[in-house]
């Protein structure tokens, strides 16, 4: 699969280093599609949508695998997922068997945030959770150790939503004691028009993976199950 591009990395020195990076991801993919792809709107608007994944780390017999997804097309669509997959397979390696089912949930919603009422965006949006494994991928492990990144330190990814200020911010928390570390998200708007707001913070609960306080009240009816690992998309 695909890994994802940074347009620059930035480090800040402090006693927990920062590492900024820079993903125009979103906006690049639609640039590059709209050049490419015949005039026609209506039936090229889900090829516009690529998705920056983040894989977030397994933690035997507590849970399957779990992703969060940032989907937009460049423009008017910017989501947040947090997609779990119930990976038998991958418990049985442990000699464990996962309990819960595959799930979905949407913690964010670009769209909603700034009221934006084009009809086209909120068919698309609602088609996502089906559409995950047919939008263009590109990877990102925010708790894999090693290269240049020390075992203490916060990963920022800033992913620009359109071509602009506007962006959503990624903190993965690194830590020695992984039962330490947390992922979270957060929506800058342009500096003129707000502050960043904190939206979730995902951390890991014994028994239930990674999930958030509000998360945890949505637990026994996700709002979306899939039927089958392949409804999501491939891992």
């Amino acid at each position: 699969m695909a890994s994802t591009k940074y347009t620059s990395v930035e480090k800040v020195e402090l006693s927990i280093p920062i590492f900024i990076h820079n993903i125009d991801q979103l906006y690049w993919f639609r640039s590059a599609m709209i050049r490419t792809l015949p005039d026609d709107k209506d039936e090229n608007a889900k090829k516009l949508l690529s998705n920056v994944r983040f894989h977030l780390p397994y933690f035997p017999g507590k849970e399957g695998q779990s992703f969060l997804n940032v989907v937009g097309d460049g423009c008017g669509i910017a989501n947040i997922y947090l997609v779990r997959l119930s990976q038998s397979e991958t418990d049985k390696l442990f000699g464990v068997c996962s309990q819960q089912d595959s799930a979905l949930w949407k913690l964010f919603s670009y769209s909603e945030k700034r009221d934006l009422k084009l009809g086209y965006e909120r068919e698309i949006e609602r088609k996502i959770p089906l559409l995950l494994n047919q939008i263009f991928p590109t990877d990102i492990a925010p708790f894999l150790k090693g290269r240049d990144y020390p075992l203490e330190c916060n990963r920022v990814y800033d992913i620009r939503i359109k071509c602009g200020s506007e962006r959503i911010r990624i903190i993965a928390e690194n830590r020695k004691d992984r039962l330490l570390q947390r992922l979270v998200i957060s929506f800058a708007p342009d500096p003129r028009e707000g502050k960043e707001e904190t939206i979730e913070i995902l951390t890991h609960k014994s028994n239930v993976g990674w999930t958030s306080e509000s998360l945890l009240k949505k637990i026994g009816t996700p709002l979306f199950t899939f039927a089958s690992t392949m409804n999501a998309f491939y891992p």
